[in-house]
């Protein structure tokens, strides 16, 4: 079993879409899918990273997602859904 870090910046105004039904914008951030963490702990260290990174470039965030935003960072381990015929 591993982990992956995910980070989802997005839009708090729903207005910035167009309607409040189809929910703010996002952004996602993540690794290359070949790095990959062993434990929680790990996981979790990058995902502080990522999240750092992401908000150490305000500039660069604004001129995509203008205005408040919101940052939400998961670890999750990945599972396929396979079908036995």
């Amino acid at each position: 079993m591993f982990y992956l870090p995910i980070v989802l910046v997005c839009m708090v105004q729903t207005g910035f879409v167009g309607d409040t039904d189809s929910g703010p914008t996002c952004l996602k951030f993540y690794d290359r899918p070949a790095i990959h963490y062993q434990t929680y702990a790990e996981c979790a260290v990058r995902l502080r990273e990522l999240i750092d990174a992401i908000k150490d470039n305000p500039k660069w965030l604004e001129i995509v997602l203008p205005g408040d935003k919101r940052y939400r960072g998961h670890c999750y381990i990945p599972v396929i859904d396979e079908v036995a015929t």
